[in-house]
C-alpha cells in the first residue's frame, strides 16, 4: 500500500513537471516556417551549427562538441547525450536536437533554470541571423506615426523614419489639403524602410498606370503595377537619399526615379533591395528574406543601392555624406522646384 502510495505521488509529480516544462514554441515555429516557406534557400546544417557553437558561449559548465556525424553535449567533463546528426537538410531532425540540446540546458544549468524564455530568444536570435544577411527577430513594437510634416515657401516637406501601415494614406491626406503646392520633397535620409505594401502605395500615388517594381522569389516574378492617374498632377518631386535610406524607401525612390517622376538628391542608399515574409511569434517578429526587388528599368537595389542624379556629399561626392548642414539638401530642393530644373 505504502509502495502504491509513492508511486502515485512519483507519478503526480512527474506529470506537473511535464505540463511545467518549456517547449521552445518559437524555436519550433521558425523551423517550421523555413520548412514550409524557405526550404529553397535555408541551409540548415549551416545554421544549426552556429547555433552549436552559441551555446557553447552561454554556460562553462557545459560543452557541444561535434563532428560531421555526431554531436556531443558534456556537463561538467561528463557526457551527457549524444546525437546523430543527419546528413540531409532535414527541418525536423535538425529542430529536435536543437530542442533536445536547449531542453538539457535548461534543466541543468544555473544560469537558465527558472529562465527558459531568454535562453529560447538568445539562440532565437542567432538562427534568425544566420538564414541569411538580412533575416532577423525582433521584438514587437507598436508601429507609431512618425511622420513629420510642413509646407516651406509653398512646396510639401514630408519626413518619415520608416513606412507605417497608414503612411500613404497620410501623405495622400497632406497632398489633397495642399492641391495648390507647387512640389514635394520626400525626406528619406534616415528611412529606414519599413512596411514593403506603403513603398508601392505610396509611389501608386504619384505613378499613372506604369511598373513601381517587380521581385524574384525562387522560380516566380511578380510586378507590382500602379492604377491610373497621378494624384499630384505630374507636379515636381524631389527625394533627399543618404546611406541610411535602406528597403522600402530605396524601393519607392527606384521606382519614382526610374519612371522620371522624381528627382533624386544626396548621396548613395543603403543598397537593402530584400523582399521580407513577416512572421509573428508571440512577443517577436520573424524576418526572413524570401526574394530581391528590382525597380522597373530592373536595376538590382540589393547590395548596389541607389546613386543619385544630384550628389550632394562632401566635395560633391555620391557617397560620403555632409554633416555640417543637414538643411542645403532641403534648400537646393526648393530651388530647383521654385525655378522649375532638374
Amino acid at each position: 500500500m505504502i509502495r502504491l502510495f509513492y508511486t502515485f505521488v512519483l507519478f503526480i509529480l512527474f506529470s506537473a513537471f511535464n505540463v511545467n516544462a518549456y517547449e521552445f514554441v518559437k524555436i519550433d515555429e521558425l523551423y517550421n516556417v523555413l520548412e514550409k516557406n524557405h526550404s529553397h534557400s535555408a541551409n540548415l546544417r549551416k545554421i544549426s551549427f552556429k547555433g552549436f557553437d552559441f551555446i557553447n558561449q552561454l554556460d562553462k559548465n557545459f560543452r557541444l562538441y561535434n563532428s560531421d556525424t555526431k554531436a556531443y553535449l558534456y556537463h561538467q567533463n561528463n557526457l551527457v547525450k549524444s546525437f546523430a546528426l543527419p546528413q540531409q537538410n532535414n527541418h525536423n531532425s535538425w529542430k529536435n536536437i536543437l530542442t533536445d540540446v536547449l531542453k538539457i540546458y535548461a534543466d541543468q544549468s544555473n544560469k537558465f533554470q527558472g529562465n527558459e524564455k531568454l535562453l529560447e530568444d538568445k539562440i532565437l536570435s542567432v538562427l534568425a541571423k544566420n538564414i541569411d544577411s538580412y533575416s532577423r527577430i525582433e521584438n514587437t513594437k507598436n508601429e507609431e506615426a512618425n511622420l513629420i510634416f510642413d509646407v516651406f515657401n509653398n512646396v510639401i516637406y514630408i519626413k518619415s523614419n520608416t513606412f507605417y501601415k497608414g503612411f500613404s494614406d497620410d501623405v495622400k491626406k497632406i497632398v489633397y489639403n495642399n492641391n495648390l503646392a507647387e512640389g514635394i520633397i520626400f525626406d528619406l535620409r534616415h528611412n529606414i524602410g519599413g512596411d514593403f505594401n506603403e513603398a508601392i502605395k505610396l509611389s501608386d500615388l504619384f505613378l499613372d498606370d506604369t511598373l513601381i517594381a517587380y521581385s524574384k522569389e525562387q522560380n516566380e516574378t511578380n510586378y507590382y503595377t500602379s492604377t491610373k492617374g497621378d494624384i499630384f498632377n505630374n507636379k515636381k518631386i524631389i527625394i533627399l537619399t543618404s546611406n541610411k535610406t535602406a528597403s522600402a524607401a530605396e524601393v519607392v525612390t527606384a521606382s519614382l526615379s526610374d519612371q522620371s517622376r522624381a528627382v533624386v538628391i544626396g548621396t548613395k542608399t543603403y543598397g537593402k533591395g530584400s523582399l521580407q515574409s513577416v512572421y509573428n511569434m508571440n512577443d517577436q517578429r520573424l524576418y526572413v528574406t524570401s526574394g530581391l526587388i528590382y525597380s522597373p528599368s530592373g536595376k538590382i537595389i540589393d547590395k548596389n543601392g541607389i546613386t543619385p542624379q544630384i550628389c550632394t556629399g562632401i566635395d560633391n561626392s555620391c557617397v560620403i555624406s555632409s554633416k555640417e548642414d543637414t538643411s542645403k539638401d532641403i534648400l537646393l530642393a526648393i530651388d530647383l522646384i521654385k525655378n522649375n530644373l532638374g
